[in-house]
């Protein structure tokens, strides 16, 4: 009889109604879309927000080459179309800030990722319908000095102001250099 795979070996596969991820308020789970591990560097990666859904989760361990933020888009509009609020906390106590007009949702309150670091994010993106802002919300840690093991931990909230179109894509980039190989992304749907 054949011996069932260690699960770390095992394929990413749909999930129903997951034990152990969030589920939305009305009962419905997260269905897994896609998941990438980035074999050479790049400088951006893109996820197609699938029809029917409303709601994307990304979950990524982001690894940079070189010093730098990462930003998000959506539909890839380089516009000024982004307002966003942000706390963070890091060794010397928490800061907030605000931003309007910018032309992407910059990550952990716009902490960069040191050289050979790591950021590990959770990031919920939703649109219900044609008509609606869509709202980012996204938490995350980041080393802020790798020589002294220093940590920021950030909660970004944002605005998509674009209310004629419905999401197609969520892009994220980085402002220097870029994705290093072996950043891990999991994206998962919600209807």
């Amino acid at each position: 009889m054949p011996q069932a795979l260690p699960r770390y070996q095992r394929k990413p596969r749909v999930i129903g109604r997951p034990s152990g991820l969030a589920q939305d308020a009305i009962g419905n789970g997260w269905t897994l879309l896609g998941y990438k591990r980035l074999g050479t560097a790049a400088a951006s990666i893109t996820f197609p927000f699938p029809t029917g859904f409303k709601e994307l989760w990304l979950i990524c361990q982001i690894i940079k080459a070189t010093s730098g933020t990462v930003g998000l888009t959506i539909n890839a509009d380089g516009g000024t179309d982004y307002d966003k609020q942000y706390l963070l906390g890091n060794s010397t106590g928490v800061t907030g800030a605000r931003a309007t007009g910018q032309t992407s949702i910059v990550l952990a309150g716009s902490q960069a990722i040191p050289d050979a670091g790591a950021g590990l994010y959770s990031i919920r993106v939703t649109k219900e319908l044609a008509g609606a802002k869509a709202l980012v919300s996204a938490g995350c840690a980041v080393f802020a000095d790798l020589a002294t093991d220093a940590l920021v931990v950030s909660g970004d909230a944002g605005i998509w102001s674009n209310t004629a179109d419905l999401m197609t894509s969520v892009t994220l980039t980085a402002s220097a250099g870029n994705l290093a190989a072996n950043s891990v992304f999991w994206l998962l749907g919600s209807l």
